[in-house]
């Protein structure tokens, strides 16, 4: 999924569903080309630690807690949530600045 791309609802919910919420908390974030991410957070890193390791981030969500069924299926699922995460992702996208900071999205 790629910012630059006209992102689709569909292309979110991929995205969410191959995640597994058990598997850790999770980072929903976007690169400087626009490519969306939900990765793992290590278990060694904080999201801000994160932040100073992602390759060219330039949003970063709130991050998803382990369990809390924010990633996976039921997630991708929740026709409000993926509403709402598009939306936050579209908006952030189009005001993002060209500087180096990271804008963080509290969802």
């Amino acid at each position: 999924m790629n910012m630059n791309n006209r992102p689709t609802i569909e292309q979110l919910r991929a995205l969410f569903s191959a995640q597994n919420d058990d598997a850790g908390d999770h980072i929903l974030w976007v690169d400087q080309n626009g490519t969306v991410n939900l990765s793992v957070l290590p278990d060694e890193l904080t999201p801000v630690g994160f932040e100073e390791v992602a390759p060219n981030i330039k949003i970063r969500f709130e991050t998803f807690g382990r369990g809390n069924k924010y990633v996976g299926v039921s997630a991708a699922q929740d026709e409000g949530f993926m509403r709402d995460t598009l939306s936050s992702l579209l908006h952030s996208w189009s005001k993002r600045s060209g500087g180096k900071d990271v804008e963080y999205v509290d969802h």
